[in-house]
């Protein structure tokens, strides 16, 4: 069953990415959505999501200070390593548009992409979990309900994805 929850996982990650965009897509929102209530149903929770309502978690200021310092650590991470595979991907594009396409190394490429990414989302899960230890069981409760109460709230809301108006 574990086993099965981490694949689910694995592939709930991979397919929200972790690209930021500007404005993003009505079916990237849709798929992150469903990331966030995937991790939040197994009360994974996110730093800036905890800290947002610290007061009525009633976060000590260790605690606070310990989300903050993981949350630094995490993004410092996620910035290298998002470069990393961005500089990584141009070169494979690069290697697919020259002349002579060497398979092995496009394949190898991909590999390094593919690791990069796998690695990415296991640094997050990792970090997710590190919260999950510093708070408490009352205060996991109390996420719980406040994220009920959010996932009622964006549920309400109808989401078009076929007609969007264009600016």
């Amino acid at each position: 069953m574990k086993k099965i929850m981490g694949i689910w996982f694995m592939l709930f990650i991979l397919l929200s990415g972790l690209e930021v965009n500007a404005r993003p897509k009505p079916e990237r929102l849709v798929k992150q959505f469903l990331v966030w209530n995937f991790l939040t149903a197994h009360n994974l929770f996110d730093g800036r999501f905890i800290l947002q309502f610290k007061d009525q978690l009633s976060l000590t200021p260790v605690q606070e200070k310990k989300i903050e310092k993981l949350m630094l650590v995490f993004e410092e991470l996620s910035i290298s390593r998002c470069a990393e595979i961005k500089i990584k991907e141009l070169r494979l594009v690069s290697a697919i548009k020259s002349d002579q396409i060497v398979r092995e190394n496009i394949e190898s490429k991909i590999r390094e992409i593919s690791n990069n990414k796998i690695d990415l989302s296991i640094a997050y899960l990792n970090y997710l979990l590190d919260i999950k230890m510093i708070l408490t069981a009352e205060q996991i409760t109390v996420l719980g309900k406040i994220k009920k109460h959010i996932t009622h709230k964006i549920l309400k809301k109808p989401l078009n994805l076929h007609q969007q108006k264009i600016p």
